[in-house]
């Protein structure tokens, strides 16, 4: 979800505007997940746009800051996290998923690898874009 918010600021040239107008902004973002039977993965959707492929560019990674430190946009992210999981059913990853968005979740998974194994895995993340 960060990274569609990320490629819409980006769109829009309001990567560094105010986070009051980045506030503003969040009033035009609707995200949304799509079932994709070509690859039986769900892709995220950015206004009835799939932008799964987009937003996994290493590009917009490196863009993601200024998204993803401003307070008032995780605050409204965390909102509509907490809307899809609402019934349950879901898996989501990230570093607060389990402190802040979903404290209460049934099931709580911690995964620990050693670096080697995560720059590997990465590694060939990378290498397969």
């Amino acid at each position: 979800m960060y990274r569609a918010v990320t490629l819409y600021a980006q769109r829009h040239g309001l990567l560094d505007a105010s986070p009051e107008k980045k506030l503003v902004m969040m009033h035009d973002i609707q995200l949304d997940f799509a079932y994709n039977t070509a690859t039986d993965h769900y892709d995220m959707m950015l206004n009835d746009e799939n932008v799964e492929e987009a937003i996994r560019k290493t590009e917009l990674g490196l863009a993601m800051q200024p998204i993803v430190t401003d307070l008032g946009i995780r605050a409204e992210l965390v909102k509509r996290q907490q809307v899809f999981g609402k019934h349950g059913g879901i898996v989501a990853e990230g570093r607060d998923i389990g402190t802040v968005v979903f404290p209460d979740a049934e099931l709580k998974v911690f995964m620990i690898c050693d670096l080697e194994a995560r720059v590997e895995r990465r590694y060939g993340q990378l290498i397969a874009q």
